[in-house]
């Protein structure tokens, strides 16, 4: 069987700020497993991010809105959506509201790495300006990976903390020689060769860039008015992980499912998850596929997480242990 941990979230203040046009705030923005195999989420309504130890222990980062580095509580975030694994330990964050790329460490102490002002400006992290980014990847390198999305783009922020453009100019969908053009990317996510994967979600696509920027397409369309080639028929496309083996996994949130697609092409629909919008991927140290998932109802917003596993495989520590800091958290069938 396939479990999910399963829980609601009032949020702190109305979910005016939508993610996008077919996801308004979700509950939950982003989901990974650090090096040291704690699990990390963050919280977009509530300006915050909780970090879960292998062992149990668990703590929380923000909580109040605004822009601030520091410890725990101190630390301000505002609407942080997509969180990644750093070889060190730590994670990186997209502050998305404050249109910035944040660090936190395994002991909870924040840094802003780059950005901070609305923009699209390259050059040292100070003065480096993004639009509301949504995704983020560190590469085997360290470099940061950004889905710079109300920009189009997709950036790097270097270990000498320099932001530069990766691929994106404006809004657009043509593929080319001399790059790509994006509409809204709200995800990344870094093969272990390096290669960067984009969820090219107003485009309805995943793409891939290599190590020389070069685009090409991996699922979805390559125009709007073309049919869609390679499979699967994508929309929006939000958030995706990749396997070491060269799986692919993305979020289909327009139509509620998440896809496996194959190094050879196939494309599976995973199970569970009826009647949720998946939001966030990440993949567990033993394998399991993560998903945050949300649902809008009259009556609220609820968000859960659940695993995608074999049957009868045990549900993550992690995954468990999240339940030492949300008390309300249950274990639940994921098909419920």
């Amino acid at each position: 069987m396939t479990y999910a941990v399963d829980w609601a979230i009032t949020p702190s203040r109305p979910l005016a700020n939508a993610r996008s046009e077919h996801q308004p705030s979700a509950p939950l923005g982003g989901v990974c497993v650090t090096s040291a195999g704690a699990l990390v989420v963050t919280e977009p309504a509530n300006d915050r991010l909780v970090w879960t130890g292998h062992d149990g222990s668990s703590f929380v980062v923000g909580g109040t809105p605004g822009l601030v580095d520091g410890h725990l509580a101190v630390a301000r975030f505002r609407r942080p959506l997509g969180v990644a694994p750093a070889p060190d330990g730590s994670v990186v964050v997209a502050d998305t509201d404050n249109h910035a790329v944040r660090r936190v460490s395994p002991d909870g102490v924040v840094t802003t790495l780059a950005g901070g002002m609305y923009g699209a400006t390259n050059g040292p992290g100070a003065q480096a300006r993004f639009r509301h980014p949504h995704g983020v990847a560190v590469r085997p390198d360290g470099a940061v990976v950004v889905a710079d999305t109300v920009s189009n783009t997709v950036r790097v922020l270097d270990l000498d903390g320099q932001v530069t453009t990766l691929s994106g100019s404006s809004y657009g969908h043509d593929i080319g020689v001399g790059g790509a053009l994006f509409r809204r990317p709200e995800g990344v996510a870094v093969g272990a060769d390096g290669t960067v994967y984009v969820a090219d979600t107003g485009n309805d696509r995943v793409c891939a860039l290599d190590a020389w920027g070069r685009p090409y397409l991996v699922a979805g369309r390559q125009r709007p008015s073309l049919a869609p080639a390679p499979a699967p028929d994508l929309r929006w496309p939000t958030s995706l992980a990749i396997a070491p083996d060269g799986r692919i996994y993305v979020t289909d949130a327009a139509n509620s499912l998440v896809y496996e697609i194959s190094p050879d092409g196939t494309a599976t629909v995973l199970p569970g998850g009826q009647g949720w919008r998946p939001v966030a991927l990440a993949l567990a140290s033993n394998g399991d596929l993560l998903v945050a998932e949300a649902r809008w109802s009259p009556q609220g917003t609820t968000g859960r997480l659940r695993t995608v596993a074999p049957a009868n495989a045990p549900v993550p520590p992690q995954v468990a242990n999240l339940g030492a800091h949300h008390p309300e958290l249950r274990l639940v069938p994921a098909g419920s």
